[in-house]
């Protein structure tokens, strides 16, 4: 489908490169490895915080407005991110400026100024208060899904912080954390669209000659799935009650994980899918449903969420668990897995148009695991079975791992029928 080249430069920095002739714009993207899981608990946050300093500006460019005039001019508008295990920043840009967009992130990572440091502790704050209740304790239903499952590993903090860690971060810290994260080893930078690999390569060659190549964080030990108890609850107040059933599943680097992925897609995508037409279409008990994987090299999940009136929230996780029981009790289907291997594989070719996409999928593989072309992953999606998916939908659904969360308006009856229920789907948690 379309070709890719891996290049690691004498700094330790690895550049891929895919090209797509036949566009007109590019997109760059800079993966580190750095993240929530590689703190300790008095820096938890610091990654968050330090993605954030980095747009405060650098050497050339001592500003904030200096530095995004700089990216501007380059045809598009930094984005960054901070995850678990890496920390992204992505620009769109025309061909033509590569060279200076490269200029303008290197000085950016390389040299950042990290002024300023209480305006953007402010900033932080704030993003940390708009998932609290009024009480302000976390209502945000995935980091208290993941407080739960993965309990007092760093897989299980919030990955931007809290207010009791983030106001005590020095400059030192900061420092100290970007000397040891944002270096060669620990970075992959991708560069997709109309571009040549060779001209990409020297220009990044060119534009890190002084990174330091330092060395390769490590993942440590590996998050376990051992909820203290089989429902975690907060009380807000709310019209509608938010329900998430958490499964543990496949590390993204297990040789079923494509399986895995498909399973996501049967479940919940699209009006014919099984979790859809069981709970919202047939009976409309819901209405909001969806389902997402959250898997690294090392652990995984599977969460299901529904969003229902308070009434109808127990009868819509029952009518959930006895869907994912009759695909354990009588397998899945031919069509449906034909159906959704279809989808999977149009949205591959769909990516071949999207630089940002491309950039995206191969960055993260790279810094993460291994990159796999496009071809070689279409191959492992014809190979899948239909026996291949019935085996992974009951290794998930009948381990006996599984996790309720519920925020919301929590009622008594609520949460005893919703724990009925998930103690009789599962064995209890260890």
């Amino acid at each position: 489908m379309i070709p890719f080249q891996k290049v690691e430069l004498t700094t330790g920095l690895s550049v891929v490169t895919l090209e797509q002739p036949h566009l007109h714009s590019a997109d760059l993207s800079l993966f580190v490895k750095c993240g929530s899981r590689y703190e300790a608990p008095r820096h938890w946050g610091l990654s968050h915080l330090l993605e954030h300093m980095l747009y405060r500006g650098s050497a050339r460019f001592p500003d904030t407005k200096k530095l995004a005039r700089a990216f501007e001019r380059s045809g598009g508008t930094l984005q960054a991110a901070t995850w678990r295990d890496h920390t992204r920043l992505s620009l769109s840009i025309h061909p033509s400026r590569m060279q200076a967009a490269l200029g303008v992130l290197a000085d950016m990572v390389q040299h950042p100024t990290l002024c300023d440091l209480e305006t953007e502790r402010a900033i932080v704050a704030e993003e940390l208060r708009a998932e609290l209740d009024e009480d302000g304790a976390d209502a945000e239903i995935n980091n208290l899904s993941r407080a739960a499952v993965w309990r007092d590993h760093a897989m299980g903090r919030r990955i931007a912080g809290s207010l009791a860690t983030v106001p005590a971060f020095t400059e030192r810290d900061l420092t100290d954390h970007h000397a040891r994260h944002y270096v060669g080893q620990n970075m992959v930078l991708t560069v997709a669209g109309k571009v040549r690999a060779d001209e990409v390569v020297d220009l990044a060659a060119a534009a890190f000659k002084g990174l330091a190549k330092g060395e390769r964080t490590a993942d440590g030990v590996a998050a376990r799935f051992r909820p203290r108890a089989r429902l975690v609850l907060r009380r807000v107040p709310a019209s509608q009650l938010a329900v998430q059933l958490t499964f543990e599943a496949l590390p993204d680097t297990h040789a079923d994980f494509p399986t895995l992925v498909l399973l996501s897609r049967l479940l919940d995508e699209g009006v014919g899918s099984r979790l859809q037409q069981a709970v919202a279409e047939r009976r409309g008990l819901v209405y909001e449903l969806g389902t997402t994987l959250d898997c690294y090299a090392d652990c995984g999940l599977l969460d299901i969420e529904l969003k229902a009136a308070p009434r109808r929230a127990a009868t819509a996780v029952a009518a959930t668990l006895e869907a994912l029981g009759e695909i354990c009790a009588e397998g899945l289907t031919a069509e449906e897995l034909d159906t959704v291997r279809e989808r999977e594989l149009n949205d591959l070719e769909f990516e071949v148009d999207s630089p940002s996409d491309l950039a995206a999928d191969f960055g993260a593989a790279t810094l993460l695991s291994e990159p796999k072309p496009l071809e070689a992953r279409a191959l492992r999606l014809q190979a899948i079975t239909l026996a291949d998916l019935n085996r992974v939908a009951r290794t998930v659904f009948q381990s006996g791992r599984l996790h309720g969360t519920l925020v919301g308006p929590v009622d008594r009856a609520n949460i005893k029928r919703i724990e009925s229920l998930l103690n009789g789907f599962a064995k209890d948690p260890s």
